[in-house]
């Protein structure tokens, strides 16, 4: 595919993306999310801190807080955590929060799943009640199993980038160029390339429709690069110039909402790039409830 090409593709993209109203699916997303944070927040300091220490699960969570969305005061979120007694919460506290969590997550996700079968221009047939409750349970238990597994990811890319950049430091340190090069792989390209696999596996399962793995990894791409500077350039403005970026508890979630809003138009512009690109290469997407020959994994 030449340049040409490649310039047409995008430009319509570009103008089937602002047709499909973005704006509304990245409110409805950005306030699913929030719903779950405090619950997702929770959980993970008594649960994940079991094995690594609550101590350490708070200091991951200011770190990305900080480093990824902006944040330049979380003591309203640390002034949260700590009026929490992790250690001695009762059973029906720590139930609460998972059926919390599975709510909210399974909100974040049906949101989710909608805006992209609309960039994907994906028309799904109602579903008779027997099969929208089991479809509602599977949803939630899906949910649920991938924030755990996103969760994982986050600590393993955590951990990672900390050995990596230490033992550069430790090897590499008088040696300038070859440091520089590891340190910016370990800070900039450990985090593109996570995300560049976790959003193949959202373009291509997240939706009620068939996708090619090329598509999807090419959306994917796409997606991570453009997140990659968008979230740069939202973090400088949160932190920067954004009025609620200091003002305590109330102002932090209203950053981590902007924030969300801000860089889930990316992942939407992803999405209808894919169906372009997808349209334009002759393997549109179809339904999965179109028969097995007509599909093509």
């Amino acid at each position: 595919m030449n340049f040409k090409n490649r310039f047409e593709i995008l430009k319509q993209t570009f103008i089937e993306f602002f047709a499909e109203k973005p704006m509304a699916h990245g409110a409805a997303l950005a306030y699913y999310t929030l719903l779950a944070l405090i619950p997702m927040l929770y959980l993970a300091v008594t649960y994940v801190g079991m094995f690594l220490g609550q101590e350490t699960m708070v200091r991951i969570i200011s770190e990305v807080m900080q480093e990824n969305i902006g944040l330049s005061n979380i003591d309203g979120v640390l002034d949260l955590l700590s009026t929490v007694n992790f250690e001695k919460a009762n059973v029906f506290i720590q139930v609460g929060g998972i059926l919390a969590l599975l709510f909210s997550c399974g909100a974040i996700f049906n949101a989710l799943k909608q805006s992209l079968n609309d960039f994907y221009d994906i028309e799904v047939p109602k579903k008779s009640g027997k099969r929208m409750i089991l479809s509602t349970i599977v949803t939630r238990l899906v949910s649920m199993s991938f924030v755990v597994g996103a969760t994982i990811v986050l600590l393993l890319l955590y951990f990672a980038e900390t050995v990596f950049l230490s033992l550069n430091k430790q090897f590499f340190q008088d040696v300038e160029a070859v440091n520089w090069f590891f340190t910016g792989l370990a800070q900039h390209g450990i985090p593109i390339a996570t995300n560049v696999i976790l959003f193949s596996f959202i373009f291509k399962f997240l939706h009620d429709g068939t996708v090619r793995w090329k598509m999807a990894i090419h959306g994917a791409l796409l997606t991570s690069f453009l997140l990659y500077l968008g979230q740069v350039l939202i973090k400088f403005y949160l932190g920067k110039f954004f009025f609620a970026s200091g003002s305590g508890i109330a102002g932090s979630f209203l950053v981590i909402l902007v924030w969300v809003y801000y860089s889930s138009q990316i992942i939407f512009f992803g999405a209808k790039y894919i169906f372009v690109l997808s349209r334009a290469m002759g393997y549109e997407i179809q339904t999965n409830t179109a028969k097995p020959s007509e599909l093509e994994q």
